[in-house]
């Protein structure tokens, strides 16, 4: 339902810059991600430039690389029809070569936890050590982060204490609160974040 999580990951990589750490963003909305419009980034480097080329994931990987402010970024792909040509065994190696680069690898799945991700999709999320799930306090949000809390966790095994959440957009008008959010969900929130 849209609940800021390409806002969140932007803000994460960056206040994660900031504190010295090399920080890696990969737009892994594989619906067509807006980390590079948000950026401004070139729409031609990022995900699309793993489905051609050589097969050296880290160089692959490096070259399709651009500076974010504070971070690097590895932007989306330019088209949903470029999914094709996405091979979940290059996003895997990539993603392994990268993570031994940087200190953190933040992957900004967008709306890929709905349940019906693709072989592509649930490669990006098998290779994160944990996942943070963007809802807001409302109903809709708690009901769409429910159904992918399910899905992380039966569909592709990632143990549930690797789950958490982030309670974005609070406003506290007909809302819950972050404990009532934890008992809904069952399982940790770790932030709450302001309209």
């Amino acid at each position: 339902g849209a609940p800021g999580t390409t806002t969140l990951a932007i803000g994460l990589a960056a206040a994660l810059g900031t504190k010295g750490r090399s920080v890696l963003l990969i737009d892994a909305d594989l619906r067509g991600g807006a980390v590079g419009p948000y950026l401004d980034l070139d729409p031609r480097r990022g995900l699309s430039g793993l489905t051609v080329g050589p097969t050296d994931r880290l160089e692959r990987g490096l070259d399709e690389l651009q500076d974010g402010p504070g971070f690097s970024v590895l932007s989306g792909i330019e088209r949903p029809e470029a999914l094709e040509r996405l091979l979940p065994e290059r996003i895997t190696g990539t993603v392994s070569a990268l993570q031994e680069r940087f200190d953190v690898v933040l992957i900004d799945a967008g709306e890929t936890l709905n349940g019906v991700t693709s072989a592509v999709g649930a490669a990006f999320l098998r290779s994160a050590e944990r996942v943070l799930l963007v809802t807001t306090a409302d109903l809709f949000g708690l009901w769409n982060t429910r159904a992918s809390l399910r899905f992380v966790t039966e569909s592709l095994g990632a143990p549930r204490e690797a789950v958490s959440a982030v309670v974005n957009r609070l406003n506290r008008r007909d809302q819950y609160g972050a404990q009532e959010v934890e008992r809904a969900l069952g399982i940790r929130v770790v932030a709450s974040i302001p309209e």
